[in-house]
């Protein structure tokens, strides 16, 4: 048998009010208008603006990548940058692990997140001493609502620790799928 507990009135309406009062906020925060933009606001801008800064002078000290918010971070000093389709994309932060994964930026975990810039290669050098990208991924944010996303694959050259290189790649998947894309990386 089921147990049901009455409520008195008063009590009965002022939960009521509440329950109102936090939808009505919960409405506001995803669909509300946005000061000065003119435009209603969707959850994608709302996830735009991360509670915390990406990386703490904690994350940057720390040998692993960083899990918040749903994005995994590189919090490193290096940098990456791309070139593609006649421009260039700066993507900062770094994360190079046992000299053959290479992180920077950002990557999102969920698609309904808002798209950050990030960049992973995955390297491996071969018995010639030549460095293989053998398998990457890319997010590039290039307007408000448009990305360049896929994996990759190519060539690259690069000190003997692969802390510093430049590559060639190719796109294989997604918005990216036969370009072209060439740039370097700095570890840091």
């Amino acid at each position: 048998m089921r147990e049901t507990y009455d409520v008195p009135g008063d009590a009965r309406r002022r939960l009521r009010r509440l329950s109102l009062i936090l939808a009505l906020a919960a409405v506001a925060a995803v669909f509300g208008a946005r000061a000065g933009s003119g435009r209603v606001a969707s959850p994608v801008d709302a996830a735009s603006a991360p509670a915390r800064p990406a990386c703490t002078a904690t994350d940057a000290r720390s040998p692993w990548l960083i899990s918040r918010d749903g994005y995994i971070y590189a919090c490193g000093p290096g940098s990456a940058v791309v070139h593609v389709n006649g421009k260039t994309y700066r993507v900062t932060h770094s994360k190079c692990i046992d000299r053959a994964r290479l992180y920077f930026g950002a990557t999102r975990q969920s698609s309904r997140l808002a798209p950050r810039n990030g960049v992973s290669l995955f390297v491996e050098r071969d018995a010639s001493g030549e460095v293989n990208v053998i398998d990457g991924a890319l997010e590039l944010v290039t307007g408000r609502r448009a990305t360049l996303w896929g994996s990759l694959s190519g060539s690259a050259r690069s000190d003997r620790r692969l802390r510093r290189g430049s590559f060639v790649l190719r796109g294989r998947s997604g918005t990216v799928k036969g370009l072209g894309l060439t740039g370097s990386w700095n570890c840091g």
